[in-house]
């Protein structure tokens, strides 16, 4: 008695175990899953392939030949994958977010108070720092990015 107790528990922990990894065994709502149309294919083909594997499309940037889709079927990215008219896809998640910046407050994360800059310059151990004038940005010539791209402090 007491070994089937064990069996069971040790059947249930494994059980539960691999679970999240299937998917589980029936979907809890709908799933939001970005797709890649494959290049060359046209709207109508890349619609029909995510509607035959089980999605509906929510949202598509018709440019770049990708759309979100949702499906509540646990095998649609199995099936996705399976469609000749589809490059690819993939459950939908968020991967980071910002605070909103409006106003002055983007302006300020992006400009040295004088003091700041005086410190700046200060701290310098060549003439890395340009002395600018109000409005113009004090380090230009450290931004080699910007070089890289003949971007200049004029607009150019």
């Amino acid at each position: 008695m007491r070994k089937r107790g064990v069996a069971t528990i040790v059947l249930l922990f494994v059980l539960g175990a691999l679970l999240p990894l299937t998917g589980g065994l029936a979907s809890a709502g709908p799933r939001s899953y970005v797709v890649v149309y494959k290049h060359g294919v046209t709207l109508a083909q890349a619609r029909a392939a995510v509607a035959a594997a089980g999605g509906t499309i929510v949202k598509e940037n018709r440019a770049v030949g990708v759309a979100t889709a949702i499906s509540s079927r646990s095998d649609f990215l199995s099936r996705a994958l399976r469609q000749p008219a589809l490059f690819g896809a993939t459950k939908n998640r968020v991967i980071g977010s910002a605070t909103a910046m409006s106003g002055p407050e983007w302006l300020k994360a992006e400009q040295l108070t004088p003091s700041e800059k005086r410190e700046a310059v200060r701290n310098s151990s060549r003439a890395e720092v340009a002395d600018a004038a109000p409005g113009e940005e004090p380090l230009a010539n450290l931004q080699w990015d910007m070089q890289m791209i003949h971007a200049t402090t004029d607009g150019s």
